[in-house]
């Protein structure tokens, strides 16, 4: 049996994370729209909300291939948003003057950006990493 590599721990805590954090996200969404008797709204809320953890998840599917520093990234982006979102979501920081709602939309929006930037950066630093030892 080999050896089980750092890498994959990181791995395997970050897909716990990004697995418990979409169901945590996803309770305390439709918590807090309780009281809203519509469903459209909990419906585009909790896809919303989820729509992160999803892109994540596929990344997680697709990185098999991939570098160990891009790898290593999405797993410790994964962890990260994640806390930071559930953070968020139970109220244990708020945004200022900002309606309870409000954290719903920033939140994602916020994760959907922090993922288009760290996702093509790191790309970009493996390729860069790789060319470099290439020519060494």
């Amino acid at each position: 049996m080999g050896k089980i590599s750092r890498i994959s721990y990181l791995r395997s805590a970050a897909l716990v994370v990004l697995l418990v954090g979409a169901v945590w996200s996803l309770s305390l969404t439709l918590q807090a729209g309780k009281n809203n008797d519509s469903t459209l709204p909990k419906i585009l809320f909790s896809a919303w909300v989820l729509s992160p953890y999803m892109i994540q998840l596929v990344a997680f599917i697709i990185s098999k291939k991939w570098t160990k520093l891009r790898r290593f990234s999405l797993y410790l982006l994964t962890i990260l948003l994640s806390i930071v979102s559930l953070v968020y979501y139970s109220g244990l920081l708020t945004l200022p003057n900002a309606k309870p709602a409000a954290v719903y939309l920033i939140v994602p929006l916020s994760s959907w950006l922090l993922i288009a930037i760290m996702f093509p950066l790191t790309a970009y630093f493996s390729r860069m990493l790789t060319r470099m030892k290439e020519n060494v």
